[in-house]
Formats: C-alpha cells, sequence, structure tokens
C-alpha cells in the first residue's frame, strides 16, 4: 500500500511502506531523531562507565601502591620476624644443635658475630705466610 505526501514545493512523492503479516502496514523509514537521540543516551552512559571504571581502577592501584609500600622488612611482617631472628641468633653466645657424623646429635657453641670475625682476624694474623 502507498499512501502519498505532498513535499514543500507541491509535488507528491511516494513513502515506502509495505504489508506486514494481519494486515497492518509498516513504514520503511527511520526515525532519525529518535536514532539520535538514542545515540546520544548511549554516548552519555559510555562516558559515565569509562569514568566510573577509571575511578574504581585508580583508587584501586592507590590501595595496592599503597600495601607495597609498606616496608617489607618491617616489624609485623614476616620477613622483619625472620630478620629480627637471626639478627639476635648473630648477636648473642649460645648453643646450637648440629647433626655430627654417624647422624649423632651434638652441641655446637655459637659466638656473636663480632666476637667470631675478631677470633678469624686474630687466626689469620698469627698464620704469616
Amino acid at each position: 500500500m502507498q499512501e502519498t505526501e505532498h513535499s514543500t514545493d507541491g509535488r507528491s512523492r511516494a513513502e515506502a511502506t509495505h504489508l506486514e503479516e494481519g494486515g497492518y502496514t509498516q513504514s520503511e523509514d527511520i526515525n532519525i531523531p529518535m536514532v539520535a537521540v538514542f545515540v546520544a543516551l548511549f554516548a552519555v552512559t559510555l562516558a559515565v562507565a569509562i569514568i566510573a571504571l577509571q575511578a574504581w581502577f585508580y583508587s584501586g592501584r592507590d590501595a595496592a601502591l599503597a600495601d607495597k609500600m609498606v616496608a617489607q622488612g618491617g616489624p609485623g611482617t614476616p620477613l622483619g620476624e625472620m630478620l629480627a631472628q637471626q639478627h639476635a641468633e648473630l648477636s648473642t653466645v649460645g648453643w646450637n644443635d648440629h647433626e655430627g657424623q654417624g647422624g649423632k646429635a651434638k652441641k655446637v657453641l655459637r659466638v656473636d658475630i663480632d666476637t667470631a670475625m675478631n677470633l678469624i682476624v686474630n687466626e689469620c694474623a698469627l698464620r704469616k705466610p
């Protein structure tokens, strides 16, 4: 079915239509203003989503960076506790269990690092080449 319209100059033009099932006519014209509104709303929604995702990413990045900036060897961290234990072993005198030959356990005297270094220096000084 075709309907006629009159343009501004008085001439008629045919509008493209086709017949759907059930006897309904369907216009094949595109509603340009509606498409423009849809595209504008989509663009605004996309821009808001991008800005929100960037804000979320940067806030998460700042929190992760702050977590990484904590001193790894600070007190309360596993590395800090291990370093404190090693420092205590290096700076105190005590006994260490050591497995000797034949699988027998024996006690070995541990001296602090400063004393050990002085003993090595004195021993090397006595061995003059």
